[in-house]
């Protein structure tokens, strides 16, 4: 299942290494904006639809970090998600903060479903023809490590 975070889950106010941690613009909309912050894991075959049944705004962070791509989760529901998405962006690992604030200012500007997908080079495409496949107008912003790969 995935994990929901919300306002009512998050402490009043942001951590002391804040300026560390990419996720700290994401959990400030989560409190300003009461916006939703929802992680899917990779081998988890429940269904994302508890997490896009709420009308809030959501950032939805794809948590691929094994590497094993769309496969690797409930693929029907991960499909419905990129369908009803209004923004998307593959990250490949690598110390950028750039991303995760695009995802909080599209979220406070009134987009109401962000998709974050981590995932590792190897996959990179494999996401990137899952999204165009299951929403083919919807932009990708692309964060990789490797030039000539967009």
């Amino acid at each position: 299942m995935p994990l929901i975070v919300d306002r009512d889950r998050l402490s009043p106010g942001p951590r002391r290494d804040a300026e560390k941690s990419p996720l700290e613009p994401l959990f400030h909309v989560v409190r300003e904006v009461d916006a939703r912050l929802v992680f899917a894991f990779p081998c988890d075959d429940e269904p994302l639809d508890e997490a896009l049944d709420d009308p809030r705004a959501t950032i939805m962070l794809i948590a691929d970090g094994l590497g094993d791509g769309p496969a690797a989760f409930h693929a029907s529901s991960l499909g419905r998600a990129f369908a009803r998405a209004s923004d998307v962006a593959v990250i490949v690992p690598k110390r950028c903060f750039e991303p995760y604030s695009w995802a909080a200012i599209s979220v406070a500007s009134g987009r109401p479903l962000i998709i974050l997908v981590e995932t590792s080079l190897k996959q990179e495409i494999a996401w990137v023809e899952f999204i165009q496949a299951t929403n083919p107008s919807l932009p990708i912003l692309l964060v990789t490590v490797e030039a000539g790969r967009a």
